[in-house]
């Protein structure tokens, strides 16, 4: 749903975030804010401070779609991953917010020092004038590390002798059906196991690719090290991933690398036997690959082949195709939570039902963004508005008026 917006958009030829016109009217207002709160202050206007409150009551309101389009831009543009820029972008945003708030409600109070407002509307000038240039710079990039790295797996593939073996490209969807726990692999330490060995009776996240390949399998080995982030330090609860080679010439060799790189992306702890990178003779790699629906063929010196994750469940059973390389932490911890069950198909909780909804197209669960934003925006706004409501009311009474 996301992308098809922003497909919509660029062809109406906008191809730029969204949130970047938009992020002017809460700087400039909190700018604004600030500057009748000094003026006040300096020229004795009291009937700016109130001005100035209620520029900043803008401010805040505007705060909101501007964030909303700030994670929309975030989940399209750069995958949803928390590299540093965005992490101090988000941290600001959340500082700007609260520091609005407590100023739109001291500022209510008449026997509020001047000081602590100052402070405050201070304090938010500064966050937006962060909040720009961190923006600008992943926009533009000024030298800073903007861009989550995007590693090639390995360099392009030598000639191989003998081609695994030929198959249509794509999946195939086998979903309720049980993998072949037999077929003997080697892990990216050397170490000879069966499929089920490494499956070990829990939730799996199970990915083919060829460790030498030069173009899509990297974005789907960054996807899957990437959204792992999520789990990193946490070892009781991180997923456990199984990756295959499809190229029965691959050695033990390629696959440590591809770990190596992946670990490089993850950039954190996460326990090392949870994401199994293995190698295989042709007849393993045929009868799992088969099993699983997954077909590729030969092209040149590379593979023609699709891209996606399977998720099985504790007894190797296909619960789940989850297709692309783009992958959020909720896509995966609710299909596990669902494999644990052995439940096949799109069955989601009633609360994240509403939070997701499930891709028939891309088989995956897609985050209702516009939906979610959209009820926590208007609930802030009316809120808001009746917190002035009542304020208003207060100072009414409070004055003898009716």
């Amino acid at each position: 749903m996301l992308d098809d917006f922003y497909a919509l958009i660029a062809s109406l030829g906008m191809k730029e975030p969204l949130h970047s016109p938009i992020t002017h009217m809460p700087i400039g207002l909190v700018v604004g804010a600030l500057v009748f709160f000094i003026v006040a202050l300096v020229f004795k206007k009291k009937d700016l401070v109130m001005t100035a409150r209620h520029v900043s009551i803008l401010a805040f309101i505007f705060a909101f779609p501007t964030i909303l389009l700030g994670v929309m831009d975030w989940i399209h543009f750069y995958h949803a991953v928390l590299f540093t820029p965005i992490k101090i972008k988000m941290t600001l945003a959340a500082v700007v917010l609260v520091v609005l708030g407590t100023g739109i409600v001291l500022g209510s109070e008449i026997k509020v020092r001047s000081v602590a407002m100052t402070v405050l509307y201070s304090l938010a000038f500064v966050c937006v004038i962060g909040l720009g240039y961190f923006g600008s710079g992943i926009i533009y990039g000024r030298g800073l590390e903007m861009k989550p790295k995007v590693r090639s797996v390995a360099p392009a593939p030598a000639k191989r002798e003998k081609a695994a073996v030929p198959q249509s490209p794509g999946f195939e969807e086998k979903t309720g059906s049980v993998l072949p726990l037999d077929p003997v692999f080697i892990t990216e330490t050397g170490e000879r196991v069966s499929l089920g060995d490494v499956v070990n009776g829990r939730p799996t996240v199970l990915s083919f690719i060829y460790y030498r390949c030069p173009n899509e399998c990297s974005l789907l080995l960054n996807g899957i090290a990437s959204v792992l982030v999520a789990w990193s330090g946490k070892p009781a609860n991180a997923p456990n991933v199984v990756t295959i080679s499809f190229d029965e010439n691959e050695k033990p060799a390629d696959a440590a690398k591809a770990k190596d790189i992946a670990w490089e992306i993850i950039g954190k702890p996460y326990p090392r036997d949870r994401w199994r990178f293995l190698t295989g003779s042709r007849e393993s790699i045929a009868r799992t690959a088969s099993a699983a629906g997954f077909g590729f063929a030969p092209k040149g010196g590379s593979f023609d082949h699709p891209l996606g994750l399977i998720i099985l469940s504790p007894g190797g059973k296909i619960v789940r195709y989850i297709l692309g390389t783009d992958y959020l932490p909720v896509d995966i911890s609710i299909s596990l939570m669902e494999a644990s069950k052995g439940v096949t198909g799109p069955t989601i909780a009633r609360v994240l039902r509403f939070c997701f909804s499930y891709d028939p197209k891309n088989k995956r669960l897609v985050f209702n963004i516009l939906r979610v934003s959209a009820t926590v925006v208007f609930t802030f706004i009316g809120v808001f508005i009746f917190y002035l409501a009542l304020s208003l009311r207060r100072r009414r009474t409070a004055g003898g008026r009716p």
